[in-house]
Parts: C-alpha cells; sequence; structure tokens
C-alpha cells in the first residue's frame, strides 16, 4: 500500500484532539523534558551531562524537526486503526525513517530522539 494513502486526510473519526493539535502538543513536551533541570548525567539547561556529542541547542533543533510528523504518525494511526499490526508497520515504517532521517539531518547526525520517535509513531 502506498504510504500517502494514508496519511491524507480521510473522514475524521478522531477524538476532541484534532490531529494538528498534537505537533504543538508533543513538542511541548519533547522541549520540557530536555529543559528539566537537574538531570544528572542527561542534557539540562545547565550542562550536557555525559553526553559530548549532543546539547540542549541539539534536542531544540530534533524537536523542530520532528514535531511536524506527528500529526502524520496520527492519521495514519487513525486511517489503519482496522487493519493488523503488522501490516500497519510495514506503512509506518518509511514514515519514521523519514522522521528520524530529519532529527539526524537536524542535530548532524546525533540521535537526539530516536527512542521519542518510535514511540509516538506507534
Amino acid at each position: 500500500m502506498n504510504v500517502s494513502v494514508v496519511t491524507e486526510r480521510r473522514t475524521p473519526a478522531y477524538s476532541s484532539l484534532a490531529a494538528g493539535e498534537l505537533n504543538g502538543l508533543v513538542a511541548r513536551a519533547l522541549l520540557t523534558e530536555a529543559r528539566l533541570t537537574p538531570k544528572p548525567g542527561l542534557v539540562d539547561i545547565r550542562n550536557s551531562g555525559a553526553h559530548r556529542d549532543m546539547d540542549l541547542a541539539a534536542f531544540e533543533r530534533s524537536t523542530t524537526a520532528i514535531a511536524p510528523w506527528m500529526e502524520k504518525f496520527f492519521i495514519m494511526g487513525n486511517n489503519t486503526a482496522a487493519l493488523a499490526a503488522e501490516n500497519v508497520l510495514v506503512m509506518l515504517r518509511p514514515l519514521g525513517m523519514a522522521c528520524e532521517n530529519d532529527m539526524l539531518q537536524a542535530t548532524n547526525g546525533v540521535n537526539t530522539h530516536r527512542g521519542a520517535i518510535s514511540l509516538l509513531a506507534c
């Protein structure tokens, strides 16, 4: 199945949360977590903890890059809710990889949010 088919809006069966609102909510959550201080050993406002390859600015750039993908994940989930999970995963993977690529481009190859992308895509 073509990925564009399942990422285009269809007649919504959404809850009270509009798909478009999700981008802002996810961005807010990711930035709140990154800025939470203190976090010994982790990136926060004060320092990079044990991470020499990342800093708060990298998390902020990453958040900006991946937030727009959340609406696409939401719409795909809505449009494929009746399908078997193994069928959806095949369709979801290219979308998740494109989101991950945007993160890596924004951070010069640093993995700031790969886990969050995997969690939020599913």
